[in-house]
């Protein structure tokens, strides 16, 4: 069932620098953060977890690989009903990762990388190129490289506009040449180049004051054809980069039938939530019951597509707003309240005091949160305990 519901529709691939998730809490920040935005995999860089693990949270699963304690790492969040479509991980190095997915059969790497700093040395840089050779070798035949490549390439110089558009961003630095190289050795078009959008949606970093904005996160690809659109998002995390998101088109779909969607369809776990469903269902049923004689075919159909739709929507709306959260709203005031500041250009002396105890504040304040969502949650849903610890 979910190859069908994959097949003719689209990825949201997205890559996001998030300074660090070395705990538990950062990892329930993020997650509060991701809510709203629409992703299936999520490239990370400066993961700052030690070891090459797979972790399974239930709706989420973190693959990260770790070499230095505290420092660098690369790895990826996927969604749960992307897992059937994993064929495997390889953690290459702190600063390179692939995972490796097949889709109906079409087979696709990504590959997430984190490059050494400006303040890095040559041979740093040279290190990390091979490795990331090593990694073009073993990838799939379609190849997908996405990161923060801290470097800056511009615009398009009159041999290079088999990779690149006109939509470039700032002027070039070295770090820039040498991606370009890379890009050109292995015929990688640059992404981010093949979108027109306003200065303000191209920047991926800013310095903490705020003066200087670059673009130095990408995603490249052998196979360009199949991106539709590539996007810039600000999320509420404490990070100076900004998400990039890109949409990356699965295959054509089916012209000779209309597919039956439900749109945001989700599995009714247990026998209440299934209760709740026929009982709303019933009651759409019965509004289209009265006027059945006057539609035609195709709009009996589109008001009974409608109802199966309202049904299940309103049966994970009214369940969501029961369960346990893992972040109260005391928490999520003060988080918006550190976003508020973090985005002033100008900080105050106290402003800047006030942002430093925030962070201790929201850290501490999260696990209690979790703390609390814990013994709600295990109160709640006792059988699923053990899914539970194995994911925490």
């Amino acid at each position: 069932m979910l190859q069908s519901m994959l097949r003719g529709s689209e990825a949201k691939l997205a890559t996001y620098n998030i300074r660090t998730l070395s705990t538990y809490e950062r990892l329930i920040e993020l997650t509060e953060a991701l809510k709203n935005i629409k992703f299936d995999i999520l490239g990370l860089s400066e993961v700052r977890r030690f070891g090459n693990k797979i972790d399974d949270y239930g709706e989420l699963i973190l693959c990260y690989t770790g070499e230095t304690a505290g420092k660098h790492g690369v790895g990826f969040i996927v969604k749960q009903h992307w897992k059937k479509h994993i064929e495997s991980y390889i953690g290459i190095s702190e600063r390179v990762a692939i995972l490796n997915l097949n889709i109906n059969n079409r087979k696709i790497s990504l590959i997430q990388v984190y490059v050494p700093t400006e303040s890095a040395s040559k041979d740093d840089i040279d290190k990390f190129y091979e490795t990331l050779n090593e990694a073009m070798k073993i990838a799939h035949k379609e190849v997908h490289v996405m990161g923060d490549f801290n470097a800056k390439i511009g615009q398009p110089r009159a041999d290079e506009y088999l990779i690149m558009k006109l939509n470039g961003y700032g002027t070039r630095n070295t770090r820039g040449e040498r991606l370009i190289e890379f890009a050109l050795e292995h015929k990688l078009s640059i992404i981010n180049t093949f979108f027109k959008k306003r200065s303000g949606r191209k920047w991926t970093w800013q310095s903490p004051n705020g003066q200087y904005k670059n673009e130095i996160d990408y995603v490249l690809s052998n196979q360009p054809k199949y991106f539709q659109n590539l996007e810039i998002l600000n999320i509420n995390y404490p990070s100076d980069h900004r998400m990039i998101r890109s949409t990356l088109k699965l295959s054509e779909p089916k012209k000779s039938r209309k597919n039956f969607n439900i749109k945001n369809c989700k599995i009714l776990s247990n026998e209440e939530e299934i209760k709740q469903f026929k009982s709303k269902l019933c009651q759409h049923i019965v509004k289209i019951e009265t006027s059945k004689e006057t539609d035609t075919i195709q709009e009996s159909y589109d008001k009974i597509l409608n109802a199966l739709n309202l049904s299940l929507q309103q049966t994970h709306s009214t369940n969501y707003d029961s369960k346990p959260k893992k972040i109260s709203e005391r928490t999520i005031a003060l988080i918006k309240r550190r976003q508020v500041i973090q985005r002033t250009k100008f900080k105050t002396r106290s402003m800047k005091n006030e942002l430093k105890a925030l962070y201790k504040l929201i850290s501490k304040h999260i696990r209690q949160d979790y703390i609390e969502y814990r013994k709600k949650h295990l109160t709640k849903t006792p059988r699923n305990y053990w899914k539970y610890k194995k994911g925490s």
